[in-house]
């Protein structure tokens, strides 16, 4: 079994994949709790677990932390306090040592327009403004320069906003969304919706299209996706990663990652409703009926 520790070294590497000599591998990590459809945000070498079902319920409010220093998982209520009350796909976003958690759906599939606030130094959740209308498979991202957290569904119409500062909510437009991530160095979020990669300026909410070229296929669960710091943009479909190099200067085209020289197709028995994220330049992806974390070197 890979240990994602192992690799810590490497973070911070600028990713290699178009110049073909990519090492992409998807390998099991240490086993998690026993989870799935949850919420992931990561901060500093941390991974936020939150909500999601298990095998015996359909909905469950536990919460963890995987530590990426120790490869150890943390679920006790001391450390990380299980949710107010049992969510499926809910969304979040991490913005210095609080994470946001949007919506979910409860064990009978009523989605919620919960939001609240983890604060993960003292360990307590607060309610905030309820969302414009109820959301369950919620993707939430905001861009490293921003406390705007940009936010929509896979299954309802809409893009919104958050401003924490404010608790506030705006809406954007009517997209539906597959995916967002957030940039490493600065002022935009990327969003995979209409089928196509679409960037978005943190501090106006534009919106423009990065390429042209319709993705692949359609991102298999929400939140499937991730953005490196040399600006590749990754997400899943099906088995399969792809990725765009979404600097000015290349011909933004997709690729898939098995074709840079990396071995990237996530094995088999990992079939269905995908989340992912970005943990400096390692993929970290969790699924439908599999409870471990994945790990995809991106150098």
């Amino acid at each position: 079994m890979t240990r994602l520790s192992v690799l810590l070294s490497s973070l911070g590497a600028a990713s290699t994949a178009l110049a073909g000599n990519s090492t992409l591998t998807a390998d099991p990590v240490s086993g998690g709790p026993d989870n799935f459809l949850s919420a992931e945000a990561s901060i500093d070498l941390r991974i936020y677990r939150f909500g999601g079902s298990s095998a015996a319920s359909a909905a469950i409010a536990s919460a963890s932390y995987y530590d990426a220093e120790k490869d150890s998982w943390v679920e006790d209520d001391t450390s990380v306090l299980d949710m107010p009350e049992p969510l499926t796909k809910p969304g979040a976003a991490a913005i210095d040592s609080s994470i946001y958690l949007f919506g979910g759906s409860s064990a009978d599939g009523t989605a919620s327009a919960a939001l609240r606030q983890f604060d993960t130094v003292k360990n307590t959740y607060a309610d905030r403004a309820k969302l414009p209308m109820a959301m369950s498979a919620v993707s939430a991202s905001h861009a490293s320069d921003s406390s705007t957290v940009f936010y929509g569904s896979m299954v309802t119409p809409g893009l919104f906003t958050y401003d924490p500062t404010t608790d506030v909510h705006k809406t954007i437009n009517d997209e539906q969304v597959n995916c967002l991530s957030k940039t490493y160095d600065g002022s935009r979020v990327y969003g995979v919706f209409d089928s196509l990669l679409h960037s978005i300026d943190s501090a106006t909410g534009e919106i423009s299209t990065v390429s042209d070229e319709q993705v692949p296929s359609t991102p298999t669960g929400w939140n499937s996706c991730g953005m490196t710091s040399d600006g590749s943009f990754y997400f899943l479909a099906d088995q399969d990663i792809y990725f765009m190099d979404t600097s000015p200067e290349t011909d933004q085209k997709w690729f898939a990652a098995v074709d840079s020289g990396g071995t990237a197709t996530v094995p088999e028995h990992h079939e269905s409703d995908y989340t992912g994220l970005i943990l400096e330049d390692l993929l970290v992806i969790t699924s439908h009926g599999y409870t471990d974390l994945l790990q995809c070197n991106l150098v």
